[in-house]
This record gives structure tokens, sequence and C-alpha cells, in this order.
């Protein structure tokens, strides 16, 4: 009895726990089951993914073909030939290596020149600029040579890509070859492909090596430069301020720097100036030479047809100084390509260009009062360019500057209060004046506050500026003038008789050229920029970024320029076309307007997409804007093309053409301009009439002029019911032969048609040779016709009508008969 309770309690306890155990087992298979199914999903797709890759390997390994074997040996073979040939071409490593030495050797020249100015309390501030420039020039040698040491570099850099990729695409070959690997034919020509990649390797290291030395010694010289302009800007600022004050003019201590060195330091710029250098002639010997042949050819031309130039207005000047405006346009070719010149060769060719711009202002220039004016600012500036080559000292400078701006404020003044110098000269040139007078007043008011740094610096300013402007003028003169008399001179008859459009298409082209080199120039005059490439780097970096795409002025302007260059193409083309080529084919005028309009769309298209090109786009983009593009079409545009596709099959068909006259709808008119879109008709009340040109292939059209332009003239007439009706014949017909305009054949005709309800209808039917002439000649037909019924009393009666009165009063009626 006792047993049996704590049984009961243990049977009870255990169905506590079966029952708990089987409730953990059930939420534990909600939980940990589909765990243990992802991780088995997990493993499957680890398993399949592992066994898809080495099903690829093996396919890889599979796809590999002892018999190809051989021929990849020969192609990697023909490879190596290939990059030996390619790198023994490669002889940057000499040439970079000469250069590398010679601007070692200028940054240790500019060194030296950079301590003398140190030293030297009264330096010229013009040798200094110099130097920057100079600097700023080797700087660029120095970059375009560690350009072509990266391009070498880079070219390695492919070969050795490209042999670790052949050598890893070898090892899966031996991989895939199975048993195969191990027979003596087979490992013999793995055997040579492992001597071709280790012959390979090394002839890339031995090129190698060289290069990434000499990239770095490239890199430390461009480092030098850049100290060393850092160095120069430093004294710069350190001795030429603009606002540093020195010694008051006339005073005691200006005139304690009078001394003997100075003299001597003049004398020794002086021998500098009058030594040539020789050697610097050697150097440039094919340049100068290149432009002494172009100078010779271009004179020669110009001279043979000095006559023929003589007779032409625009180009009289040309033949006037021939020689003149071919050394010119060749020294101004020449000068920058020089780059580095001595003082000697550089006053020179200043020299001769000032002279030859003197010589072609005296032909150029018609008012006296200019020319006398020019020729006095070209002798100043010689002078003063002369004194700035000789590196004249600032005490002696500074009297100079003073004096000269005395004398310009002078004529400055004489020029403005005395108009009549100049008659009907533009306001504009006023304003010139003034300003230059304010620019001469403030460099003589700080030379006397002793501040000769800012008065040098305003004064070249000035001058060069007034340089740059007339010499800009003048060369863009001479550039127009000779390209027009080289045309005009030209043995080709087509380029002969399109002198005049093709110098006018690329005139505006010139402007903008000369606009910009103008402009780039004065920047540099007033020190903006120290030299012309830096101006012209930053200001064509300006810009903006526009789809991920940096768009700056440098791209907008060149592809403006590519754009105007494909219309000036396409101009030069058209007018050569239409004045020369096309004629003689015997081709209609309206057929010659669509050949050149479609040629005309063909180039402005292909400039557009050189200038998208230009401007960084890419290609596949365009591709896509232009089906979206298309999807605008065809909902939004569809009127607009629809008249574009109509205008290609009116140019193609040539249903209608230019000159034809047609009647469309109400309209009637003379087609003037056939164009892609519309086309324009010009009626007889001297209207123009803007026909889009999907109307002229949907709508009926009357085209009376498409074959020929013979037209019948139709003359209505009525005559009394009593007239003889062969004699009215017979007068139509005499008057019809008797006008000289009706062409004989087809012969005149008169006809009777009807009994008309007052007359007897006849209508008179001629031809006329042109349309142009039918009313005229229907008007004079009618008023022959008039005046010979008139000489045969031929009545050409009223209109009549019978009235009939059905009730009429007694008195009305007596009336009647009384009457």
């Amino acid at each position: 009895m006792r047993v049996l309770p704590s049984v009961s309690v243990f049977f009870y306890l255990n169905r506590r726990i079966i029952i708990v155990t089987i409730l953990l087992l059930f939420f534990n298979h909600n939980t940990i089951l589909p765990c243990l199914s992802h991780a088995a999903v997990t493993q499957e797709k680890e398993s399949s993914t592992t066994q898809s890759s080495e099903t690829k390997e093996n396919d890889q390994i599979i796809n590999r073909d002892l018999a190809q074997l051989m021929p990849k040996a020969t192609e990697l073979a023909k490879k190596m030939l290939d990059m030996q040939g390619q790198l023994k071409a490669l002889s940057i490593d000499d040439q970079a290596a000469q250069q590398l030495v010679s601007l070692s050797k200028q940054v240790t020249h500019f060194e030296k020149q950079i301590r003398e100015l140190e030293s030297d309390s009264q330096g010229s501030r013009q040798q200094l600029a110099d130097l920057q420039i100079k600097l700023k020039a080797t700087e660029r040698r120095a970059k375009l040579v560690m350009q072509e040491i990266v391009s070498a570099v880079a070219k390695l850099d492919y070969w050795m890509d490209f042999w670790d990729a052949e050598k890893n695409d070898i090892e899966d070959w031996k991989k895939g070859l199975g048993i195969s690997v191990r027979r003596p034919a087979v490992i013999n020509t793995f055997e040579e492909l492992q001597v071709v990649f280790t012959k390979a390797n090394e002839t890339i290291d031995a090129k190698l090596l060289p290069l990434l030395k000499m990239q770095k010694k490239a890199g430390t010289t461009q480092l030098a430069l850049y100290r060393l302009i850092l160095r120069v800007g430093d004294l710069f600022k350190s001795k030429y301020k603009l606002d540093q004050h020195t010694n008051f003019i006339f005073s005691s201590n200006y005139f304690d720097q009078f001394d003997s060195q100075l003299w001597q330091r003049v004398l020794a710029g002086a021998s500098r100036v009058f030594t040539p250098d020789l050697s610097y002639l050697e150097h440039n010997k094919y340049k100068l030479l290149l432009t002494l042949v172009l100078f010779v050819l271009l004179s020669t031309i110009l001279k043979k047809g000095h006559q023929t130039l003589l007779s032409l207005p625009n180009w009289r000047f040309i033949g006037e100084r021939p020689r003149a405006v071919a050394l010119l346009v060749c020294l101004l070719f020449l000068i920058p390509q020089l780059g580095e010149m001595t003082p000697f060769w550089r006053a020179a060719f200043r020299i001769a260009v000032l002279l030859n711009m003197l010589r072609l202002s005296k032909v150029i220039l018609v008012d006296s009062f200019r020319k006398k004016v020019v020729k006095w600012f070209m002798l100043l500036l010689l002078v003063t360019d002369l004194l700035i080559i000789i590196a004249l000292p600032m005490v002696l400078l500074r009297i100079y500057i003073l004096l000269v701006s005395f004398a310009l404020i002078g004529v400055v003044l004489v020029f403005i209060c005395r108009p009549a110098q100049i008659p009907h000269r533009p306001a504009w040139i006023n304003w010139c004046g003034w300003t230059m007078f304010l620019a001469l007043s403030t460099v003589i008011l700080a030379e006397v506050s002793g501040n000769p740094d800012l008065a040098y610096y305003i004064f070249v300013a000035v001058l060069m500026t007034l340089f740059a402007t007339l010499a800009v003028s003048i060369l863009y003169l001479s550039i127009a003038g000779l390209l027009g008399g080289l045309l005009y001179l030209s043995p080709v008859p087509y380029l002969k008789e399109s002198a005049g459009p093709i110098s006018a298409a690329v005139r505006p082209l010139l402007i903008i050229i000369s606009f910009i080199y103008l402009i780039i120039t004065i920047l540099v005059a007033w020190e903006v920029f120290p030299t012309a490439y830096d101006a012209l780097t930053e200001l064509g970096s300006l810009g903006f970024s526009l789809l991920g795409t940096r768009i700056s002025i440098g791209l907008i302007l060149s592809a403006v320029l590519v754009l105007y260059a494909a219309y000036s193409i396409s101009r030069m083309v058209q007018a050569v076309l239409l004045s020369s080529v096309l004629p003689g084919q015997n081709i209609h005028r309206g057929t010659q307007l669509s050949i050149v309009r479609l040629l005309h769309y063909a180039f402005v298209m292909v400039g557009f997409l050189f200038a998208l090109s230009t401007l960084g786009f890419n290609m596949t983009n365009l591709t896509i804007l232009g089906g979206a593009l298309g999807v605008g079409i065809g909902f939004g545009l569809q009127a607009i093309f629809s008249n574009f596709a109509a205008g290609i099959i009116l140019l193609f068909e040539r249903p209608i053409k230019v000159g034809d006259i047609i009647r469309i709808g109400t309209e009637f008119g003379e087609i003037k301009e056939l164009g892609l879109r519309a086309t324009v008709i010009e009626t007889f009340d001297n209207a123009e009439i803007v026909v889009p040109n999907s109307e002229l292939v949907t709508t009926q059209v009357t085209n009376w002029t498409r074959r020929k332009r013979q037209v019948r003239v139709k003359v209505p007439v009525g005559v009394a019911y009593d007239s003889d009706i062969e004699k009215v014949l017979k007068i139509l017909t005499d008057c019809a032969l008797d006008n000289p305009q009706v062409l004989s054949t087809p012969e005149p005709s008169a006809v009777i048609l009807a009994f008309g309800d007052n007359s007897l209808d006849f209508v008179l039917r001629c031809f006329v040779s042109n349309i142009d002439n039918q009313l005229k000649v229907q008007s004079e037909l009618i008023t022959a016709i008039h005046g010979a019924f008139a000489d045969e009393g031929i009545e050409i009666p009223f209109p009549q009508s019978d009235l009939h009165l059905r009730s009429v009063t007694p008195t009305l009626q007596q009336m009647f008969y009384e009457k």
C-alpha cells in the first residue's frame, strides 16, 4: 500500500515530462528543421556551384587540342618578333637621355642667372621676365620628355601583361592535354615556349630598367625647374613690387647711381646685342631654310602676278608690296618655332618685323596723318624694344620713360583736340585717346612719386597693347589678301574663278583667330599670364561639367572652329561647283542647286559630329539619344520630319525645280528656293509664300514649266449676230500672225464656239515661247483685235435682255406706245 503512491507519483511526473518533451520537439521542428534545410540547400548550391565551375574548367581543359599547340607556338614566336621590332624602333631611351642632359645643363644655367639677378640691386625687370618665360618653356620641354617616357613604359607594360596572360594560358593548356603532355615532342614544344617567355621577359627588362631610371631623372628635372619658377616668382615679388617706392627721380640719391659700373653695364648689354651667335643659326638651320624656301616661293608668285593684283581693289596692296607681305607672314610663322633667341637675333627679327609692318602700313593706310602716326609709333617701338633687349639699367630707363610719356601725352592731346586731322572718325577712337592719356598720366605720376616699377609696367603694357592691335590688324589683312591673291593667281580654273567666294568664306574664321590672338597678346602684355601658352591653357581650361563630361572654353572654341570649318568648306565647295564644275556638265540650274544643297547638309552633319566628338561626347550616348529623339519625332516632330522627307523626294524626283511657274491651290508664282523643309514661291505681286514640302508632295500641283516654258494664249471674243463669220475668223488669225511674240508652230487658230445669249462667241488660240510673256501678248492681241474690228465695222455687242410684262396699267401702256 505504501508503494502505490510512489508509483503513481512516478507515472504522473513521467507523463508531465513526456508531454513537455513532445511540445519541445514540436517547436524545435519549426525552428531547427528550416535551419537544417537551409544548410542543406546551401551546401547543395555550393556543391552545384563547385561542380559547375569544375565543369566549366573541365570544358576549358577539354577544349584544348594538341593539334592547335604548334600553331599557338608559331603565333607566339611571331608576337615575339613583333615585340622586338617595336622595342627596337622605340629609340626614346637615346633621345630622352640627350634631352635630359640638355635640360640638366639649362637648369644649372638658370640657377646661375637667378643668383646674379638676386645679387644685382639694379637689375632689369625685363631680364627677370625673360628668365621666367624661358623657365616655363623649359618646363614644357621637360613635361614632353616625361610624356614620351611614360608612353614608352606603357608599351612595355602592355607587353608584360600580354606575356603573363599567355604564360598562364599555356599552363592551362598543359592541364588540358592529359597524358599527351608526357610525350617527348610535346615536352619539347613546351620547352621552346618557355624559352620564348624567358627571352621576352629579358628583352622587356633590358628596356624597362633604363626607362625607369630616365623617368626618375625626368621627374627630378621637373621638380628642379618648378623650384626655380617659384624662386623667380618670389624674386619678382620682392624686387619689383608695383606699390614699392624708391628714390625720387632727379634726387641726390637718384644721381648717386650714375657711376662707372653703370656705363660698363650699358656697354656690356649693347655688346651682347651687336654680337651675333652663329651657333644659333646652326641649331635652327632647317627651320630657317624652310622659311627661306617659303619666302622665295611666295614672293616669286606674288611678284609674277603683281600686275594682276594691282587691278583688284581688295588685293591692291599685295601687288604693291609682294615681298613685304611674304616676309612678314614668313617671319611671324618662324618666330614661334625658334624658341629661346639670343639678344642679337631677337633684335634682328623684331627690326625686320617692324620694318615690314611700316612698309605695309604705307600702302594699306590712305590718310597721310595716320601714316605719320604709325611711322613714329614704329620708331618708338623699335627704340624701346632695343633698350629692353640690351637690359638698360632702370636708372636710365626711368628718364627715357618719363620723356617719352610727356611727348606721347602731347601727341594724344593734339589728336583729341584737333578732330579735323581725321575726318569722319568714329567715337571709339576718341575713347582710346582719352584712355591712353590717362595711362600715360599715371606713368608720369608714378615716376615722379618714386614708383618706377609701376611706371615701367604701365608704359610697356600700353605700348605692347598698341603694337599688338596694329600687328594683328596688318597680319590679318596680309593673310587674307595673300590667300585671295594666291587663289586668284592659281593655275587651277576652279580656284581662280572662286577666289572671291572662298576668301569671303575664310575671312570670318581669320577674324576669330586674330581676335583670340589679340586677347592673348594683351593679357601677356599686362602680365596677367607669363606666356601666351599659359594664357591659352588657362583660358581654355575654364568651363563646366555637363552629364559627367568636362566642357571647357577651349573645347567650345575648338568645336565652333570645327563647325565653322565644315561650313566654310561647304561654302567653298558650293561656290566651285556652281561657278565652274556643274555648269560645264549641262545640268539644269535646279539640279545644280539640289546637288550643292545636299552636299552642304552632308558637310554640316559631318562637322556637327566632329564637333560633338571634340567636346568629348560618346557616340554610344548619341545613339541612345537618337533613339529617344526618334520616339519624340514620332509624336511631336512628325510634321517637321515629314516635310524633311518630302524635301528629299522633291530633290531626287524633281517634279518641281527652282525657276518653275506653278499653281498650288489659289496661289500662282515662281519657285525661288527649294529647301529641305519648305519651298519659297514668289507670286507675280512680288510676295513670297513659304509652302511646306509635304503639301507639294501630297496635293495637286500645276507646273506650267516642268519640261518647257512654251504656253498657250487664249483670247475669247464675242461679235454681233449680223457679222461676217469668215471675216471675223480671218481677222483673229491675222492679228495673231502679226504679233512677233506668237509662235508660227503650232499655228494660231481661231474657231467659233457657240451661239451666245448676246453674241457669236469666238476664241483665238496661239502659243508663245515663254510664259513670262503670256499676259503681255494677250494684252497686245486684244488691242489689235479691237482696232481691226473697228476698222471693219464689226460690232462687239453689249449684253441684251427681253422684258415681258404681264399686266400694265392703261396710263403706262399709253406711255409705252408714245415712246
